[in-house]
């Protein structure tokens, strides 16, 4: 049995705007309007490109994986082409085909952004402040999986409890052993699945800011294992009052729009998103509300290791339609399936105040 291998395709990628005459070179992960002075308040398309070498895949099957790309992207290798995925703030991903893969090989991701109306129906957040983001802003990788492995796992841990509801989906039909471990790595708990089930910890030890106890379900099927954190914890209300794991707790929070000086909505590092949440708990603030955008992954893995409670939101749109309704919920639905683990996050925003429902 081995953990899963990821290649980061990463690094710089030949980039084409519509109102280019050659290819120039972006970084990736980065808006290409954080890259380019001349683009920065740019719509409109553009290609990313670049080649890798055919990987060793020694049984395994070989799956592309993008965390974010701005708005539309529509993907091809070696000039097939392998899907297209709406929504600018989700991940996404392509098994390849064996047989597309050569010994040298030529990704092709066409970025949209639309302008007008268009834009206004779908979720953007303050980009209709701050200027407009696009293009691939999170990380590229090639991840090699065994055939038979996890697509998703779902958990669900309650406080008072112990029970921890787990739903596994994967690639086929199979049976997957659970390990629930504790914070200090022992084995809590133990069981086997096709699909869900529930376990129960003794002697839980709850998650907060003063004490952040990550758990880690180790999902196994067959050659391949997947490891998921998640933490005990509860906020509930009683009387005009909150309390967090069942003492009093008082809010004391701060707007966080979540943009950067160099790459606008891309982090520029772990230990850069490590210092600003160790300032922000420094100055006595036990909160940080994401202002109606998606954060990169990164954000809320460092709220749930160094304990910060985030507030967390959908991106508004401009103009409230069937059409954006639809992105929105779509939207949401993602957040949650992608997002919905974090012991951070206790509070989600459906609409920021009336933006966009007007």
């Amino acid at each position: 049995m081995s953990v899963r291998q990821a290649v980061s395709l990463d690094g710089m990628w030949d980039f084409r705007h519509e109102s280019d005459v050659g290819w120039r070179q972006s970084p990736v992960p980065m808006p290409w309007q954080a890259v380019f002075p001349d683009l920065r308040q740019s719509f409109g398309r553009a290609t990313y490109r670049r080649s890798f070498a055919r990987p060793d895949l020694r049984g395994r099957v070989a799956v592309l994986c993008f965390g974010a790309v701005g708005d539309s992207a529509t993907v091809r290798l070696n000039g097939q082409l392998l899907g297209v995925h709406e929504g600018g703030w989700l991940p996404f991903e392509f098994p390849l085909d064996d047989k597309l893969l050569r010994e040298n090989n030529i990704l092709e991701v066409d970025c949209h952004l639309p302008d007008g109306n268009a834009f206004g129906e779908i979720p953007h957040g303050k980009q209709s402040w701050y200027g407009p983001t696009a293009g691939i802003w999170q990380s590229v990788r090639l991840d090699l999986r065994a055939p038979v492995h996890v697509t998703h796992c779902a958990i669900s841990a309650d406080l008072g409890s112990g029970r921890v509801d787990l739903r596994i989906e994967t690639s086929q039909p199979t049976v997957a052993q659970i390990e629930l471990h504790a914070p200090d790595g022992m084995v809590v708990a133990l069981g086997t699945t096709d699909a869900a089930l529930s376990l129960v910890v003794a002697q839980v030890q709850a998650w907060s800011p003063e004490t952040p106890a990550l758990y880690t379900a180790v999902v196994k099927t067959g050659d391949d294992i997947t490891k998921h954190s998640f933490g005990f914890r509860s906020l509930t209300t009683q009387n005009g009052q909150m309390f967090l794991n069942g003492k009093p707790w008082f809010m004391r929070a701060a707007l966080d729009q979540d943009y950067y000086p160099e790459g606008i909505c891309t982090p520029p590092s772990v230990a850069y998103l490590e210092d600003q949440l160790i300032k922000a708990k420094q100055l006595g603030l036990n909160m940080l509300r994401c202002h109606i955008k998606v954060p990169d992954p990164r954000y809320y893995e460092v709220a749930d290791r160094l304990g910060m409670l985030i507030w967390t939101e959908i991106p508004n749109v401009a103009t409230f339609t069937k059409a954006s309704a639809a992105r929105m919920r779509s939207t949401m639905e993602g957040i949650l399936r992608r997002d919905g683990n974090h012991p951070s996050i206790v509070i989600w925003t459906i609409i920021n105040e009336d933006w966009g429902t007007r």
